[in-house]
């Protein structure tokens, strides 16, 4: 981004931050709280360190994002560009929307942590565990080569675990392939896995994957990129505002594509939590 050859008011009275290294924007985040906006310059991850930060703040700025990461999907979503143009336009017509974030307890661990897109427990949070496991070779390789690798690796390791499922006044218990809990409608680079999740609706689209095999779940694909939903008599679709989950202690929760920590959790959503800069909800 050329910010040194762009004279918009915005620029000229902001003040830059560079992370340098892992939930660094969370700590840059807690220091704005003197800012009227603070813009996240990167991809889901980023994001969902900036919301962390800002959630700490007893008086929040406005978010904004560019979006520059390698899955983008609360930005392809929100139909965001990365062109500084665009993001001025919304910031001088103050198109701001209140988005609701999701918050998650780790009550064995005492700590909390939020999300803005999508949380996942099962298969999808392996995935994003073997992404965390960076070794030399592995830093090396572009985002999707790592990413399909780790998807590889976890399709042959993978196994399903039972868990119990509470939902506002609904309980579910059995093995999983995945629980997903949705603020918004997709993750994993496009896969539009809750057709109907609301940014701005005090409910999280409640998706349970059961007893699901992993090649079903792959013939399916191809609908969830579309949007449609999973026809199996192992997928579960609702709403709900809280969500408990508990089971196995090793099985582990992701958020936004960033490992979240593991069961048990409970998982809340804060309506309107945060103005976010976007035309669309």
């Amino acid at each position: 981004m050329q910010f040194r050859t762009c004279d918009h008011g915005l620029i000229r009275n902001s003040t830059r931050f560079y992370t340098q290294y892992p939930k660094h924007a969370i700590e840059l985040s807690e220091q704005a709280g003197e800012y009227d906006i603070i813009v996240a310059v990167g991809g889901d991850g980023t994001l969902n360190e900036v919301v962390n930060g800002v959630m700490n703040l007893e008086t929040r700025p406005s978010v904004g994002l560019l979006p520059y990461g390698s899955a983008n999907d609360f930005g392809r979503e929100r139909k965001l560009t990365n062109k500084l143009n665009a993001f001025f336009k919304m910031v001088d017509s103050d198109c701001t929307s209140p988005v609701d974030v999701g918050q998650i307890k780790f009550p064995e661990e005492s700590r909390i942590i939020h999300f803005i897109n999508i949380a996942d427990i099962g298969f999808g949070a392996d995935v994003v565990y073997r992404l965390s496991k960076n070794n030399r070779w592995y830093s090396r390789l572009n985002s999707k080569i790592k990413f399909s690798i780790a998807i590889i690796r976890t399709f042959f390791s993978y196994s399903h675990q039972y868990v119990t499922v509470k939902a506002d006044d609904n309980s579910w218990e059995g093995k999983i392939l995945s629980v997903i809990v949705a603020n918004s409608r997709s993750f994993g680079g496009g896969l539009i896995i809750a057709p109907e999740a609301k940014i701005s609706s005090g409910k999280f689209q409640l998706i349970i994957l059961g007893d699901i095999s992993l090649i079903d779940y792959f013939i399916y694909l191809k609908r969830i990129r579309r949007g449609d939903k999973i026809r199996h008599s192992e997928a579960f679709y609702s709403e709900s505002s809280v969500v408990k989950i508990t089971g196995r202690s090793n099985l582990k929760v992701e958020a936004d594509g960033e490992l979240a920590g593991q069961l048990p959790a409970e998982i809340r959503c804060i309506p309107k939590a945060l103005n976010f800069y976007c035309y669309n909800q």
